[in-house]
This record gives C-alpha cells, sequence and structure tokens, in this order.
C-alpha cells in the first residue's frame, strides 16, 4: 500500500503481540505485520514503548526508501466458525465423550481445541526453559572444569587470556595479562 505523507504512515495501528522469553529473561513486543520490527525489555511496558519506537523507525526507514508498507491486519478477521471433517468412528466417540460430560458436542471440541491450544504453548514454554537449563548447565560444567584446572595446578591456570599465579608478593596472588604482559598484585 502506498501512502502520501509519512504523517499518515504513522497514524497507522499495528496489531502487537507480547511474550515472555525465558532464555532471554525479558518481554519481547513484536509486530507481526512488520516483518523484523520487534524490541524487547524486561518489563511489559517497557518492552511495548521501545517497540512503538522501533515500529516509528521501521515506517520511516520504509517510507523514505519506497519500500511497500503492509496494511496493518485486523485482529477480527475469525468469525469463530469453522468445519472440520473428521472420520466416522472419530465423530462418534466425541459425541459419546461429550455425551459422557453432560456438554454439547461442539462444546466439548471447543474444550479439546482449548486445551490443546493451551498444552501446546505450554510446551514450548517449557522448551525454551529447558534450553535455558542446558545453557547454565554448560556454564557450570565450564566454571567447573576452570576450577579443577586452578586446583589441580595452583602455580599456573589459564583461562581466557589470563594467567593466575600462585606465587605471593606481599601477602596477594600475581595476576598477569597476557593481553598487555602487565602485572597486578591483589592484595
Amino acid at each position: 500500500m502506498t501512502y502520501d505523507s509519512l504523517e499518515a504512515v504513522n497514524k497507522l495501528s499495528y496489531p502487537v503481540k507480547i511474550q515472555f522469553d525465558l532464555a532471554d529473561n525479558e518481554f519481547v513486543a513484536e509486530f507481526l505485520d512488520l516483518p523484523g520490527c520487534s524490541a524487547a525489555g524486561s518489563t511489559v511496558a517497557e518492552a511495548y514503548e521501545r517497540a512503538q519506537n522501533a515500529k516509528a523507525e521501521w515506517l520511516r526507514v520504509a517510507f523514505q526508501q519506497g519500500l511497500p508498507i503492509p496494511k496493518p491486519s485486523e485482529p477480527g478477521d475469525h468469525s469463530g466458525r469453522i468445519l472440520v471433517r473428521v472420520p466416522t468412528s472419530l465423530h462418534g466417540m466425541l459425541a459419546d465423550r461429550a455425551q459422557l460430560h453432560g456438554v454439547s458436542l461442539n462444546q466439548y471440541i471447543v474444550h479439546l481445541l482449548s486445551a490443546g491450544a493451551v498444552r501446546d504453548e505450554s510446551a514450548d514454554r517449557l522448551q525454551q526453559v529447558i534450553d535455558r537449563v542446558e545453557q547454565l548447565q554448560w556454564q557450570v560444567g565450564k566454571l567447573q572444569s576452570y576450577m579443577n584446572r586452578v586446583v589441580s595446578s595452583p602455580t599456573q591456570a589459564s583461562y581466557y587470556g589470563t594467567n593466575v599465579a600462585a606465587a605471593t608478593v606481599t601477602g596477594g596472588p600475581v595476576i598477569y595479562d597476557t593481553h598487555t604482559m602487565t602485572q597486578e598484585v591483589s592484595t
């Protein structure tokens, strides 16, 4: 869609989706209609405010470069009615279960779909937690390996360019920075 002015573009109201990212421990606000337009923050309000700034910048750049600016999607594009074809055996089983629970077939199917959607989202969040735990376990493993080297060789342990010598000068260990080869004495 084309617009006459940047002011007209900035008046467009795009829906924003805000979710908590467990891996990064922050909220992420994303404009699904604007590819790549998102921002993060430690609170919902901060993520939203940053996303609004990102949206303004995204639209400004697209407008100035003559790129297509998508029309905002409408959140009410869904009628609430769907048609799903299922095997007769599944239809019968669902009807029996609905009757057992004392609800209509439609109510029972809505219940199952809702429970499945929640379970699916929970599985996604659980996977984020698992990924974060694995990342932390890897970092702890690296730290344990480093500590084992320090304990097993107290005269010299090397880790990311810093050597720690156990020799004492004025009561503290001598630390050599291998990047500058300078000596610091901690007391």
